[in-house]
């Protein structure tokens, strides 16, 4: 049984983060999934919009996933990739080669290191822009064609 690794933020979670775990999943027999916690994203992003436990939840609930692991660390190294039994890690094709080989530079030495067509078009950033957009254009609107 091959057992594959995504690692991933999942906040507000969306059909780009199915469409990563759908291909994650293809590599493998076994999905396991870990979700970064808010004091890693405070030092690679931003604040999460949803918590630990709404984002483990999202992630669970979709069909391609076997097993999350909250609090998962950002740089994978050799003592996780042995104790969860990982044979392969997998990582969306968004990142630059050096992001990639600074984050997973265990699993590329080890040769279990993969990339997943990024899924353009949709992300937690976009899903934000668009949600401002909506708001900016409530306030600009009249009271009628707001609730039409």
């Amino acid at each position: 049984m091959i057992r594959v690794y995504a690692d991933m933020v999942a906040d507000l979670f969306h059909c780009g983060h199915v469409e990563f775990l759908k291909k994650a999943r293809a590599l493998g027999d076994y999905l396991l999934v870990g979700i970064h916690g808010d004091d890693v994203l405070l030092s690679y992003k931003c604040r999460s919009i949803l918590t630990m436990e709404e984002r483990v939840a999202s992630v669970a609930g979709c069909r391609y996933v076997d097993e999350v692991l909250p609090e998962a660390p950002f740089i994978i190294g050799r003592a996780w990739i042995e104790k969860h039994d990982i044979h392969l890690v997998v990582h969306g094709d968004d990142f630059s080669q050096e992001k990639l080989e600074y984050y997973y530079k265990v699993p590329m030495e080890m040769g279990i290191f993969r990339t997943v067509p990024y899924t353009r078009g949709i992300s937690t950033h976009e899903i934000v822009r668009r949600i401002i957009g909506r708001q900016f254009e409530l306030r600009h609107a009249s009271s009628d064609e707001a609730f039409i």
